[in-house]
């Protein structure tokens, strides 16, 4: 919860990049209580070269990109606030190779931010190569983050339905739906399952196959059930 204010807080990467932050002065002094200085917060220590265990910079990355709205599972419906702090840790972080399930779990959220990214620029009116490469190299990066869930079972299943997604937003819809069947036929905890179905519908639903996303929305049971499917449910009776 202590990064949270810095997701809502327009002025917070000027703290972070040592701008402004308050100092409180204790004693008979003749300056001012409060007092603006160099701060002290995780990511200017990082940002001036201070060496970090893996776990506690991946659980700073964790808790960064969690208050941002970044969740382990991608759905492509996230409003990403543009914050200069964040992409800072990525490029920090994307060089460093750890093999704890906390570095893996901040590589998925990175990945996801990338690919959040690559959707909103595969939706720009503009062609050319530029893009194009643009797109294939942030997929690069993603996956390679992506990958570090590999050994991971409890985190290797999201991260895979969450490539899938980026490969459909990239062009790639018949690799994410391969990616997804993947999931889904292997013994997966059920909610995963349940979860690459759900990207699976919505996948079919945007290539225009209103059977087959039917069909697998009828099978949600009813502890799927909340707004995000609800929205699809109401995507699909629009195009009917």
């Amino acid at each position: 919860m202590m990064l949270l204010p810095r997701a809502l807080d327009p002025i917070s990467d000027m703290r972070l990049l040592q701008l402004n932050s308050p100092r409180l002065r204790i004693g008979p002094l003749s300056a001012a209580e409060i007092d603006l200085d160099k701060g002290l917060d995780p990511i200017t220590r990082l940002r001036e070269g201070e060496e970090w265990k893996p776990d506690e910079l991946g659980s700073l990355i964790d808790l960064n990109l969690s208050a941002m709205g970044v969740d382990l599972h991608l759905w492509g419906d996230e409003i990403m606030p543009y914050r200069e702090s964040t992409w800072r840790l990525i490029k920090a972080a994307e060089g460093k190779e750890h093999s704890t399930e906390s570095w893996a779990r901040c590589s998925v959220r990175m990945g996801n931010l990338l690919a959040l990214l690559i959707k909103e620029v595969a939706a720009l009116p503009i062609d050319g190569k530029a893009k194009e490469r643009f797109i294939e190299e942030t997929k690069e990066r993603a996956k390679g983050l992506f990958e570090r869930a590999d050994p991971f079972p409890g985190l290797r299943w999201a991260a895979l339905s969450n490539q899938a997604l980026m490969e459909h937003w990239s062009g790639e819809s018949q690799t994410a739906l391969s990616l997804l069947q993947f999931v889904v036929k292997k013994e997966v905890p059920e909610a995963e399952r349940y979860r690459a179905e759900l990207k699976r519908a919505m996948v079919l639903l945007d290539e225009g196959d209103r059977e087959g996303a039917s069909g697998i929305l009828s099978s949600m049971p009813a502890s799927m059930m909340d707004e995000r499917l609800e929205r699809i449910r109401d995507r699909l009776e629009e195009r009917g």
